[in-house]
């Protein structure tokens, strides 16, 4: 499969995060032209470790934290998307079960 341009930016755009992130932006390679790979210094490295230590270090502990400055309200869009497929498959698991007597079966067949 080819590399289009469209991969370039996806590409550039995860490293410049990245680089956001931890101070220094790693490089995009292009590998045999199959696929690009982001890939980091040992410098980088270490500042990234560090990075997500720092970010995920307050999730384990116990001590209150202040609410984030940004929020999303994934209510908004998870409650209708949800409504719109998976309310419909899990109608659709139990009816098939119900249909094939594999729900209410006492002997489990």
């Amino acid at each position: 499969m080819a590399i289009t341009p469209g991969d370039y930016i996806k590409a550039q755009a995860m490293a410049m995060t990245i680089g956001n992130m931890i101070g220094s932006t790693p490089a995009v390679v292009n590998v045999d032209g199959q696929y690009l790979e982001i890939q980091f210094t040992d410098a980088q490295k270490r500042a990234f470790i560090e990075y997500l230590d720092r970010a995920v270090r307050p999730l384990w502990s116990n001590e209150p934290r202040p609410a984030p400055t940004v929020q999303v309200r994934w209510g908004d869009v998870l409650v209708p998307w949800s409504v719109k497929y998976l309310a419909p498959a899990i109608l659709a698991v139990f009816a098939a079960g119900y249909l094939t007597n594999a729900v209410f079966d006492p002997r489990g067949q």
